[in-house]
C-alpha cells in the first residue's frame, strides 16, 4: 500500500501533463488539495493540509489512491478542482459546490464586506434583505452569520442551484434558522421576471438593501476555457443581446420592493460599470462604484436616500 508521500507524487506526475498548470505553479497545491480531497471522500474523515505533512510517512487507503488518481486524470483534462473537491471555502465558511453553481470567487468577497461595512453603520442595523441570484448561497448564508436579526429573502431559477444553496444554508446557519424564513428560496419561471418572487412578500414589509451578484457576461466576452466549459451559463450570462439587462431592472424596479433609503450592492463587470452606473444616476439613485484588488470598477452601491440619511 503507498503512502501519502507516494500518493501525492502519483497526483503531481499526472497533472505535470497539462503545461497550463505547469506554467502557473498550480501542480503541487492542486495535488496536495485533490489528495485531501480524495481522503475525506472515501473515508469521512476531514485532512487539513497541516494533517497531511504530519503523516506523509503514514499508508493511504487503497480506495483513496484510486480515487485520487481518477481525480488528478479529470482535472489535466480541464475540470474545474473545486467541482472535484467539492467545497470551496468562502470568508468565514466551508460551501459546497459543483457544476450547477458559479464557483465562489474574491470579487464576491469585496461585495460582501462593502454591503456589510455599509449596513453594520446603520442605526438600528438591517431587518430585511433581498437577495437576487441565491446560487450556492455565499451572500445570503455570509449576511446572516454576520447579522443575527437579519433576514433573507432570495429567488433563484435553477432548481439544482436552489437545492445547493438551501443545502449550505441548512448546514452552516441550521435548519431551525430557514424555518423562521430567514432564508425563503421562491422559484422564478421565466429568467426575466426578477422581481416576481418578491413582489408578494413585499406587499406589507420594504426591505432595507437589495444584493446581487447578476449574470451580465456577454457572447463577446472573452471567458476562460475552464468556466466557459464548466460553469452554469444561466449564472454567467445576461440575456443576449443585453448585457446590461439585470442592471436595468433593478435599477427601475428596485424602488417597489425596497424602502426610502434602502441600499443596492451589486458585483459589476468593470468594462461596463460606467454604463451601469449611469443607468441608476437617471433613474434618481446616488452611485458609488467601488474598485477591486486589481484597481478596477467592480462593485456599485447605489442608496435612494442621501447618503448620510
Amino acid at each position: 500500500m503507498k503512502n501519502f508521500h507516494e500518493a501525492l507524487l502519483d497526483s503531481r506526475s499526472i497533472l505535470r501533463r497539462n503545461p497550463e498548470w505547469v506554467s502557473r505553479g498550480w501542480v503541487d497545491l492542486e495535488a496536495e488539495l485533490l489528495l485531501c480531497a480524495a481522503y475525506r471522500q472515501m473515508t469521512g474523515v476531514s485532512l487539513s493540509r497541516i494533517q497531511l505533512f504530519l503523516q506523509m510517512q503514514d499508508p493511504y487507503p487503497q480506495k483513496a489512491w484510486d480515487y485520487l488518481l481518477e481525480l488528478s486524470e479529470q482535472r489535466a483534462q480541464g475540470k474545474i478542482l473545486q467541482h472535484l473537491t467539492g467545497f470551496q471555502v468562502f470568508l468565514d465558511h466551508e460551501y459546497e459546490v459543483g457544476p450547477d453553481v458559479l464557483v465562489p470567487r474574491p470579487e464576491t468577497e469585496l461585495l460582501l464586506e462593502y454591503a456589510s461595512n455599509t449596513l453594520s453603520s446603520m442605526k438600528y442595523g438591517p431587518i430585511l434583505g433581498l437577495e437576487i441570484g441565491l446560487g450556492s448561497g455565499i451572500i445570503s448564508i455570509e449576511l446572516l452569520s454576520q447579522f443575527p436579526q437579519l433576514k433573507m429573502i432570495a429567488s433563484e431559477l435553477s432548481p439544482a442551484a436552489r437545492a445547493r444553496g438551501l443545502k449550505n444554508a441548512y448546514k452552516i446557519l441550521g435548519e431551525d434558522r430557514l424555518l423562521l424564513n430567514h432564508l425563503t428560496i421562491l422559484p422564478v419561471q421565466d429568467p426575466l421576471e426578477v422581481f416576481c418572487p418578491f413582489e408578494g412578500e413585499m406587499l406589507q414589509l420594504k426591505a432595507d438593501f437589495l444584493i446581487s451578484n447578476p449574470p451580465y457576461l456577454s457572447s463577446h466576452d472573452l471567458v476562460d476555457s475552464e468556466v466557459f466549459n464548466y460553469e452554469p451559463h444561466q449564472a454567467l450570462y445576461a440575456p443576449e443581446g443585453d448585457s446590461l439587462y439585470f442592471y436595468r431592472v433593478i435599477a427601475e424596479e428596485a424602488v417597489k420592493v425596497l424602502k426610502s433609503n434602502a441600499f443596492v450592492f451589486i458585483e459589476l463587470p468593470h468594462n461596463r460599470a460606467l454604463l451601469i452606473a449611469e443607468l441608476f444616476e437617471k433613474r434618481g439613485w446616488r452611485v458609488k462604484i467601488q474598485k477591486d484588488l486589481a484597481g478596477l470598477d467592480r462593485i456599485l452601491i447605489a442608496r435612494l436616500g442621501a447618503w448620510n440619511g
